[in-house]
C-alpha cells in the first residue's frame, strides 16, 4: 500500500515514520537515523549529515509527486 493510500484510508493530514524498517519500506533507502514525513502532497526524508549525499543519490526525485 502506498503512503498516499495510508493517509487517505486513515483520514490523516500527515504521517511521521521514524523506524529504519518503515523508512526503508517507503523509500528503498537504508539508514540508522532519520525521519520520513509524508503529507497528502509532499514527502520529506530527514537524515543526519552522514547520509545526506547518499540519500540524495539514492532517493532523489522519488520523494516528490
Amino acid at each position: 500500500m502506498s503512503s498516499e493510500k495510508l493517509i487517505e484510508n486513515n483520514q490523516l493530514d500527515a504521517m511521521l515514520f521514524f523506524s529504519p524498517e518503515n523508512r526503508f519500506w517507503l523509500t528503498d533507502f537504508q539508514s540508522s537515523l532519520g525521519f520520513l514525513f509524508i503529507t497528502k502532497s509532499e514527502k520529506h526524508l530527514l537524515v543526519d549529515g552522514r547520509y545526506i549525499t547518499e540519500a540524495q543519490k539514492s532517493v532523489g526525485d522519488k520523494l516528490t509527486k
